[in-house]
Parts: C-alpha cells; sequence; structure tokens
C-alpha cells in the first residue's frame, strides 16, 4: 500500500515537473522578446536624444 502511494507520488512529481519545465520554457521565450523589444526601444530612445541634441 505505502509502496502504492509512493508511486502514486512519484507520478505527480514527474507530471507537475514536466508541467513546470514546459512553463520554464515559455517564459523564457517571453523574456527574450521583451528583451529584444527593449533594446528596440532603447535605441529608439537614443536616437531621439541624439535628435534633440542635434
Amino acid at each position: 500500500m505505502e509502496n502504492q502511494q509512493d508511486n502514486s507520488a512519484s507520478i505527480q512529481n514527474k507530471k507537475l515537473t514536466e508541467a513546470l519545465l514546459e512553463k520554464s520554457a515559455e517564459l523564457k521565450v517571453k523574456t527574450a522578446k521583451v528583451n529584444e523589444k527593449l533594446q528596440e526601444l532603447k535605441k529608439q530612445t537614443e536616437n531621439l536624444l541624439h535628435v534633440k541634441n542635434d
């Protein structure tokens, strides 16, 4: 009985781990997109600042 509970817990842990890894991968992709956008905005800001200074 205890062994069966251990197996059930192990299966649940594996499923949870898989779900967390999947979510982590999704968040890494979103983070990369946000960082790209941030770089674009930094460039735009720099360009605007240089235009004002000229």
